[in-house]
């Protein structure tokens, strides 16, 4: 029975929801911060260029490059897919197990603004001045709004005639 295309996009789409879903659940548990000293730490101890530790690797030369920026810069914005970390971990000699903790003691608080920031500056679409702009702008209309959230809204029943 060949299934139809319709079938075959929901299950398509179910599957990178479901990727999505634990990709999201793995960035509150993974040591990114490791990895990307982990990758910089080996390609200086081995005097790789990025292009040399990409063709290791199987990991391409820009997405390492962001991984090491961003244990530099200190941004936690990447969240590599299953495929680039298990190729990572393998080709630094570490399990998966290795780059994991369960951080039991306190729950991670997701800032909203810092992640649509992050979703900016990975838009191939944008520049990285207007994916910044944008995310300012976001950030105060965020600001603006949840903090107006917070004052209770004047009811027109309240007010005496």
């Amino acid at each position: 029975m060949v299934k139809s295309n319709y079938t075959l996009k929901r299950r398509i789409g179910d599957r990178k929801t479901l990727e999505k879903s634990i990709m999201q659940k793995f960035n509150r548990i993974v040591k990114i911060d490791d990895l990307g000293r982990l990758i910089k730490e080996k390609r200086m101890a081995e005097s790789l260029t990025l292009a040399a530790a990409a063709k290791q690797s199987g990991v391409s030369a820009p997405t390492l490059s962001r991984l090491e920026r961003q244990y530099k810069d200190g941004h936690k914005a990447m969240v590599p897919d299953t495929n680039t970390l298990t190729a990572l971990t393998q080709w630094l000699g570490v399990s998966v197990e290795q780059m994991l903790t369960i951080h039991q003691s306190e729950p991670m608080q997701e800032d909203t603004p810092e992640i649509v920031k992050a979703h900016l500056r990975a838009d191939r679409n944008l520049n990285p001045e207007a994916a910044e702009a944008l995310g300012e702008m976001f950030r105060l209309a965020y600001d603006q709004f949840s903090k107006a959230s917070l004052k209770p809204a004047k009811n027109s029943d309240d007010e005496s005639v």
